[in-house]
Formats: C-alpha cells, sequence, structure tokens
C-alpha cells in the first residue's frame, strides 16, 4: 500500500475494527438477544450501504485530485468534508451491528477523534495552497452538515482518475466484509454455544 498522510490514520481505524471484531466474538451481549437487538442489525446493514454508495460517489470527485486541486463540486459541493461524514455513518453501522452500546458510542468516539484530527491538518493544508479560494470555499460550504441536501445541477459531471477510483469500491467491500464478519461471529456463537469472556452491554 502507498504511505501517505492518512496511512497511520487508516491502520488506527482498521485496527480498531479488528478490536470490534474480537470483542465480539468474546463477549455476551445480551441486546444481540433482543427483538431490537436484531433491528439495530438491519439498520447498521442498510446504514453500512448508504455509506458505502456514499463514498463510491465522494470518490468520483476527489479520487486522484485530492492534492491538486480544490475539489468543490458533486458531494463537497453540500459539505466540506463527505468523506469523513459517510466513514462515520458507516461506524454508527458497525456499531449497531455488534448490538452493543458500548461498541457503538465507542466507535462514534474513536472515528470523531481520528477524524477531527485530519480535518484539521488537511484544512490547514488547503489554506496553505489554496488561500482565498478556499476561505471562499469555506464561507460557502458547511464543514460537516449540508444546509441542502442536492447538489447544484452544475455538479453532474465529473473527470473520473480510473486508477484510483477503483480502490473505492474495495473500501465499499470491505465495509461489508467487516459487517460480515461481526454477524457471523454472533451467529456462529450463538449456534454453537461458544464459551464468553464478559458481557457487554
Amino acid at each position: 500500500m502507498t504511505r501517505s498522510a492518512s496511512t497511520p490514520r487508516l491502520r488506527l481505524i482498521l485496527l480498531w475494527y479488528l478490536i470490534v471484531i474480537i470483542v465480539v466474538v468474546l463477549s455476551e451481549r445480551p441486546w444481540s438477544r433482543h427483538w431490537s437487538g436484531q433491528l439495530a442489525a438491519i439498520a447498521g446493514l442498510l446504514l453500512i450501504a448508504a455509506a458505502a454508495l456514499g463514498r463510491i460517489w465522494c470518490s468520483a470527485f476527489i479520487a486522484g485530485y485530492k492534492d491538486a486541486e480544490l475539489v468543490t463540486s458533486g458531494p463537497y459541493s453540500l459539505c466540506r468534508n463527505p468523506l469523513y461524514g459517510f466513514s462515520m455513518l458507516a461506524g454508527v453501522g458497525v456499531g449497531l451491528a455488534s448490538a452493543s452500546v458500548i461498541l457503538l458510542a465507542s466507535t462514534v468516539t474513536v472515528l470523531a477523534v481520528l477524524h477531527a484530527r485530519a480535518v484539521r491538518s488537511e484544512e490547514r493544508t488547503l489554506l496553505a495552497r489554496h488561500g482565498a479560494a478556499f476561505r471562499s470555499y469555506c464561507a460557502r460550504v458547511p464543514r460537516f452538515v449540508p444546509r441542502h441536501w442536492r447538489a447544484p445541477s452544475t455538479s453532474t459531471t465529473a473527470n473520473i482518475n480510473v486508477t484510483v477510483f477503483w480502490k473505492s469500491f474495495l473500501d465499499a467491500g470491505s465495509l461489508f466484509l467487516l459487517y460480515a464478519a461481526i454477524v457471523t461471529s454472533a451467529v456462529l456463537q450463538r449456534a454453537w454455544h461458544w464459551p464468553t469472556a464478559f458481557v457487554l452491554w
């Protein structure tokens, strides 16, 4: 894997998700046996699917251009950090799939801290590189929560860098694999009566 400024953060996120899987395997989670926990798992899958599609949408506009241009079209016309927003959505989905309020809250906290640090660093870089253009962009477009939910019609096209864009599909696939690992572990744990080390709410 090519090392970039985001590599340490991505490795920490991967490590956290591995921890989530291990905790699911080792713990008894009473919520998973309640109908609301099963509903939460379904909601988690829907959120992960939405996050995967959203990240592909974002990558169509920014993949390969992040370090060279100030991207302000497509999802970047709605908010300045849509990729991180969709990553947070995926994190909520993973937390719901785990059927643990503690894992849900912990995942959201870990991702929020890592993404907030990344955003601050990237904004300093963009300001140094694009100056007044980036300040104008910040004045028009919110950091995270869109003021409206429809991208302007002028941003319906994008020049896709195929050599980088295909990685967004691998990224989306990894989210579904993560979900499958969590749910499969929980199902096998119940079916085979694996011993658990602790109870986790």
